[in-house]
C-alpha cells in the first residue's frame, strides 16, 4: 500500500508540474506580449499554474479522491467517525499541508506511519470499495 500511495502522489506531482511546464511555455509568452512586464507576467502565470493544477483536480475531489488515488482505486475517508469528510478538508488536507509544505510532512508515510497532513486533517487513505450498483444489470 505504501508504494501504491508513493506513485499515487507521483502522479498528482506529474499533474502539478504538467500544469506549471503548460502556464510557463503557453501563456508566459501571450502573457509578455500583452502586458509588457516581465515580472507580472511571470506572477500572473504562476497563479494560473496553480488555478490550472487545482482545476484538474476538483472533479477528483468530489469524489474524496485526487487523481493519482483515483488512477490507483484509492480514496480519502474521515478517520475521525465523529467528522465527516467536507471539500473544506480536502482543500486544506492537499493544499495547504501538501502543496504548502513542499511534501516534507508526507515522508512518514514512507515508514508507515500517517503523515502530518493526515494527521492535521484526521483523514486516511483506503482502497476504494467497488459499488454493488455498478454490477447490477
Amino acid at each position: 500500500m505504501r508504494l501504491i500511495r508513493f506513485l499515487a502522489q507521483v502522479i498528482d506531482w506529474l499533474v502539478s508540474l504538467a500544469a506549471l511546464v503548460f502556464s510557463f511555455l503557453a501563456i508566459l509568452p501571450v502573457l509578455k506580449q500583452l502586458l509588457h512586464n516581465t515580472a507580472l507576467s511571470a506572477l500572473l502565470t504562476l497563479l494560473t499554474a496553480v488555478l490550472l493544477a487545482i482545476a484538474v483536480q476538483v472533479p477528483f475531489w468530489s469524489v474524496n479522491q485526487t487523481a493519482g488515488k483515483a488512477f490507483f482505486g484509492l480514496e480519502i475517508q474521515s478517520s475521525n467517525a465523529d467528522r465527516p469528510l467536507t471539500l473544506s478538508i480536502l482543500i486544506q488536507r492537499e493544499i495547504f499541508c501538501k502543496l504548502m509544505s513542499c511534501y516534507l510532512i508526507c515522508l512518514p508515510m514512507l515508514w508507515g506511519s500517517s503523515g502530518g497532513h493526515e494527521t492535521a486533517t484526521e483523514t486516511q487513505v483506503v482502497r476504494r470499495r467497488k459499488s454493488s450498483a455498478c454490477y447490477k444489470k
